[in-house]
């Protein structure tokens, strides 16, 4: 879950092809006539990535031996929410933050107050960061414990 996180807000910061493709995407689009189908794909892939957050939350918390505060399914619902909010407030140029640091530090604030340790939610964003390139790069949305 960090890995993919990590890398997505990275990408939003470090790719232009990326910040491009999210700029038209959260900005620039009207999902209305031939655009309709679009939306029906997007939403699909929104639902999916929910669906992999709340088994990372559920298999992040077996392994850490704690208790979730909230079920993983609203848990991954805010959290899609929380980064759905940072990249639409980064890409319209809201001045004074730094969408990789400050974002992944909301993030962990996030994470911590759903329950997971502070040290393994830290832990798990600075092996992401430390991962180079290409490594960090997922085929697919691979999911990881925290």
């Amino acid at each position: 879950m960090c890995r993919v996180i990590h890398l997505l807000l990275n990408g939003l910061v470090t790719d232009e092809r990326i910040r491009r493709v999210f700029t038209i995407m959260m900005h620039r689009m009207e999902f209305v006539g031939e655009l309709a189908a679009l939306q029906v794909r997007h939403t699909s892939s929104m639902n999916e990535f929910t669906r992999r957050l709340a088994l990372d939350f559920t298999a992040a918390a077996e392994h850490e031996g704690v208790e979730l505060l909230s079920p993983p399914q609203l848990l991954a619902t805010g959290l899609r929410s929380l980064l759905d909010g940072l990249m639409h407030s980064w890409l319209m140029g809201v001045e004074g933050f730094d969408l990789e640091k400050d974002g992944i530090a909301a993030i962990q604030v996030y994470l911590v107050g759903a329950g997971l340790p502070h040290a393994a939610v830290v832990a798990a964003f600075e092996e992401a960061a430390a991962l180079p390139g290409l490594a960090r790069m997922p085929c697919a949305y691979e999911s990881k414990i925290v």
